[in-house]
């Protein structure tokens, strides 16, 4: 897609050049010599413009040629997979947190003495695996989180490969006119 219309603006190019080259050829004999330095100066911008016109198809032609539908397909459906786990992680961060906090209070509330020391001891020890799972969902949600961040960025960057041609497209448009508008000049310099 993006190589067709590479194509397309490098003949809509050649045209432009041909009918650039025809516009400064053709001088008016006896014409006012303002309206020719007018109709040199605006030739000469066009050329500018042409010249700014193949950079700018250069650095479009160094560009990835196009974006697959299918890979585009699939990086949608893997941020939409990165942002489910997010979620999912969160959501078992914020229960492992609820937990730890629950067995810090009864923790806090029980006082040691003979008859509960295997509770307290048990309590401790689920409250340092609870400590522990909430630090490794934490690590795992940031990760997921950096992955997120990493297929957006990816996404947006295929969006606008898309934006570049259309670009490409309005200053071609722009030359079009512009040069219509100089042989126009020149045309009305020879009647």
């Amino acid at each position: 897609m993006l190589k067709d219309q590479v194509r397309q603006l490098q003949v809509d190019k050649t045209v432009l050049e041909s009918k650039l080259k025809e516009a400064f050829s053709a001088r008016p004999a006896g014409g006012d010599p303002r309206e020719l330095a007018k109709a040199q100066e605006q030739a000469k911008t066009l050329q500018k413009e042409n010249d700014l016109l193949k950079v700018t198809l250069a650095q479009e032609k160094a560009k990835p040629a196009t974006i697959d539908p299918k890979v585009l397909a699939q990086t949608q459906l893997a941020l939409v997979e990165a942002n489910r786990k997010l979620t999912e992680q969160t959501a078992k961060a914020t229960k492992l947190a609820e937990e730890k906090q629950f067995l810090q209070n009864k923790l806090s509330v029980m006082s040691p003495t003979e008859q509960n020391a295997a509770a307290l001891e048990d309590t401790k020890k689920a409250l340092a695996d609870a400590k522990r799972e909430l630090a490794m969902q934490r690590e795992v949600g940031a990760k997921l989180a950096l992955e997120k961040e990493a297929l957006q960025a990816r996404f947006r960057n295929m969006n606008s490969d898309g934006e570049a041609a259309a670009a490409l497209r309005a200053e071609n448009a722009l030359l079009k006119k512009q040069l219509a508008d100089a042989k126009a000049v020149v045309t009305g310099q020879r009647g």
